[in-house]
């Protein structure tokens, strides 16, 4: 099916593109924090609930859904969230990082192939603060880094000028000064999923199945790190990546 966008205005109304809105209190009165849209479409708000809807061939949901469906999961606040082919990927306020969905080619970071039904933590980052995900269709990937190295950058819309701090409250000044810019996670970069076209870039000693360019677990990609450098974004297409 197409993809469907899901809008909350100020007064957290929210609009969308399905033939029947939903009409529950807890869909009609919350602010949409994240949307983002494949061949399933998922929605979070200000109120820690998690939505979805949308084409469900696989475990990312149970059936066809025109409206959203409201999944019962208990997690603290979802800062951003990620659709691949038929998985789905949600990074939380306090870096966590989780996923659900078909597990093929271990695109879920869990290790094997099993699908996952409902959202679940991936346990190879719980040690690392997990500051955003992005999702291909086969592949996910990740900027993560330790808790004690957590660095921010700010980057201004209009004239692009940006500055740096190391402490969440003093970004949170600087923000108010500024509040245009765009404030993002410096990190390291973690890939898992299929690789067949490159789409990881991990040497090949990297793959938990070299013989067929699959990672199953979240593998630092080492190029960035022997290049002294940190990823500041991570957007992923059909079967490529760009930092």
């Amino acid at each position: 099916m197409s993809a469907c966008l899901l809008v909350a205005d100020a007064n957290s109304n929210i609009h969308g593109n399905t033939t029947n809105p939903p009409t529950s209190s807890s869909a009609t009165t919350e602010k949409t924090a994240s949307v983002s849209t494949n061949a399933s479409v998922n929605a979070t708000t200000q109120h820690q609930a998690l939505y979805i809807w949308g084409t469900a061939s696989h475990a990312s949901v149970s059936s066809i859904f025109k409206t959203p469906l409201f999944m019962p999961v208990k997690l603290d606040n979802i800062h951003q969230i990620a659709c691949g082919h038929a998985h789905v990927a949600f990074v939380t306020s306090s870096g966590k990082l989780f996923t659900f969905g078909l597990g093929e080619d271990g695109v879920l970071g869990h290790g094997g192939k099993s699908n996952v039904p409902t959202p679940k933590q991936v346990e190879k980052l719980k040690t690392m603060h997990v500051g955003s995900v992005a999702c291909g269709a086969f592949h996910t990937a990740v900027i993560a880094t330790p808790p004690g190295e957590i660095r921010f950058i700010e980057i201004a819309k209009a004239d692009e000028n940006y500055s740096m701090c190391t402490h969440s409250d003093m970004l949170d000044m600087m923000f108010e000064h500024n509040p245009s810019a765009n404030r993002y996670m410096l990190g390291s970069l973690y890939v898992f999923g299929q690789g067949k076209a490159g789409q990881l870039g991990l040497p090949m000693q990297s793959f938990t199945k070299p013989n067929v360019k699959i990672a199953a677990y979240p593998t630092l990609v080492p190029f960035f790190p022997e290049q002294h450098v940190k990823v500041v974004k991570v957007s992923c297409g059909l079967h490529h990546t760009a930092v």
